[in-house]
């Protein structure tokens, strides 16, 4: 789902993003992204999902909310082009065998509202192997919330252990707000608009 959503391509942003698609260019990538509500989360997952497919990788975003392992299995099957059967894993394991070297995506936005069972097939699905190698990279974006979960049930032990990579979306600083409202203003075509230290300072107080 697109958003109209003004992405700041500068700052803390453009460092996760980065550091996000370098994580996923590299097998067997299990990555956390971590943010607070309304901190960009999702637009980053967009851009990042734009970002590898023009690097020519496989990239399916979830950015609705997966119910339940069968729900997942039956929308991976539709992404992929797999049937649906009772032996996914397998066909998913054969589809990936026949691939390029490079490995298929999963991006799970808003993954602190998916269930423990549904978070469990994400894990089980990462697992699938083609020679000794994992070939699914996994990103589960969510609110700290789902860091909570995760350490407090002994059922994600294994998945906690094979998190390769963890990045944290901090809220905008007072200085990186500035910046994006001047190159907010330029995108618009209004660059001569000025903004009385005052005004930033509410719109800063605003956004926490």
């Amino acid at each position: 789902m697109q958003r109209n959503a003004f992405y700041f391509g500068g700052g803390p942003y453009q460092q996760i993003l980065q550091g996000l698609h370098d994580a996923l260019s590299m097998p067997e990538a299990f990555v956390k992204l971590m943010g607070q509500a309304r901190t960009g989360k999702s637009t980053v997952c967009e851009k990042l999902t734009l970002y590898m497919r023009h690097d020519n990788y496989r990239v399916v975003y979830f950015d609705y909310a997966i119910e339940s392992p069968d729900m997942l299995r039956t929308m991976l099957a539709r992404e992929l082009d797999l049937p649906v059967s009772a032996n996914f894993a397998r066909l998913l394991e054969d589809s990936l065998l026949g691939n390029d070297e490079k490995p298929v995506v999963l991006i799970f936005d808003d993954a602190h509202l998916l269930t423990d069972i549904t978070l469990i097939e994400i894990y089980r699905l990462a697992e699938i192997q083609v020679g000794a190698q994992r070939r699914l990279n996994i990103v589960l974006c969510g609110e700290p919330s789902l860091e909570s979960r995760l350490l407090s049930s002994a059922e994600f032990k294994s998945l906690l252990l094979n998190v390769s990579h963890k990045f944290l979306l901090e809220p905008m600083d007072l200085p990186t707000l500035s910046q994006f409202f001047i190159a907010y203003l330029e995108k618009a075509g209004l660059p001569g608009l000025q903004l009385e230290p005052a005004a930033m300072n509410y719109f800063f107080k605003s956004c926490k």
